[in-house]
C-alpha cells in the first residue's frame, strides 16, 4: 500500500520489474503483491487510463483484476488488458 508522503519509489521498482519479465500479460502469470495501489501507480507511470475492469475470487480468497487500460505511445492510441492478483494475505 501507498500513502501519501510515501516515497513510491520501492513499489515502481516491483511492478516494472515484473512488466520487463512479462508479468501481467495472461491470467496465468498475473502482477502479484502490488495490491492496487501499486497497479494504479503503474498505470498512472505509463499515462494510461483504466476503461474496462472486471474481478473474480478465487478460492483462497484472493482477488483476480482483469483491467483493460486505454493510452497513447509513438504509433498512436492503444489499450492492452492486464492482469493483477491482489492476494488476500498480501
Amino acid at each position: 500500500m501507498i500513502y501519501e508522503g510515501e516515497d513510491p519509489r520501492p513499489v515502481l521498482r516491483k511492478v516494472l520489474e515484473q512488466v520487463v519479465s512479462g508479468y501481467g500479460e495472461t491470467a496465468d502469470d498475473p502482477l502479484r503483491g502490488l495490491g492496487i495501489a501499486g497497479f494504479y501507480l503503474l498505470v498512472r507511470s505509463c499515462g494510461c487510463d483504466v476503461v474496462g475492469q472486471s474481478a473474480l475470487s478465487t478460492e483462497r480468497g484472493d482477488i483476480r483484476d482483469t483491467m483493460i487500460v486505454q493510452g497513447e505511445d509513438a504509433k498512436g492510441r492503444f489499450k492492452a488488458r492486464v492482469f493483477n492478483l491482489v492476494e488476500k494475505d498480501g
